[in-house]
């Protein structure tokens, strides 16, 4: 559901997603420029000041993802509608790992809003589930229009559900 400004490989090697970017000669400056074509799951498209938006909810200190900014992230900007700018507090050029935060569009919560293959939906009986969505940042598909999503309490009902076919994945969210 979600994209960051850059993605990892399998190798952790980072390669631009929703951005392209660029040291500045400080070393400590990171520039991005917001990729042509980069939308959300609406359609509408991303700009720096979702990049801002989502920086500012990451750095909360209840978020997963406040331990980067006391650490790593010194400040952040929007220089324009299509570029962000991001300060280190140390030059290393492996920082740039870091940016697999999720940008949300601005102002969206709860059912956020993401630039990924998926966006939240509700299938025919008002179930909770994930929908395909063509973005043109991806050129391959995974062939899974729907992901119903079950919200199972306890590892005993994962594995019945396992074992008689009602599920056929599970994520559990360690944070």
């Amino acid at each position: 559901c979600f994209d960051g400004l850059i993605s990892l490989d399998a190798a952790y090697t980072a390669s631009p997603r929703l951005a392209d970017y660029s040291f500045q000669d400080s070393g400590n400056v990171i520039t991005f420029q917001i990729r042509d074509g980069a939308v959300f799951s609406d359609g509408s498209p991303v700009t720096a000041a979702d990049c801002d938006y989502s920086f500012r909810q990451a750095a909360e200190k209840d978020s997963i993802f406040a331990s980067l900014f006391a650490t790593y992230i010194s400040k952040w900007r929007q220089v324009s509608d299509s570029v962000f700018e991001v300060t280190l507090t140390s030059s290393n050029p492996y920082h740039i790992n870091l940016f697999t935060i999720p940008i949300v569009k601005k102002g969206s919560s709860h059912d956020w809003i993401g630039s990924g293959r998926y966006r939240f939906s509700a299938d025919e009986t008002g179930a909770r589930c994930l929908e395909h969505y063509e973005n043109p940042l991806y050129a391959e598909s995974f062939g899974i229009e729907t992901i119903r999503l079950s919200e199972l309490e306890n590892a005993n009902g994962i594995y019945y559900n396992f074992n008689y076919g009602v599920l056929h994945a599970a994520y559990a969210d360690l944070s």
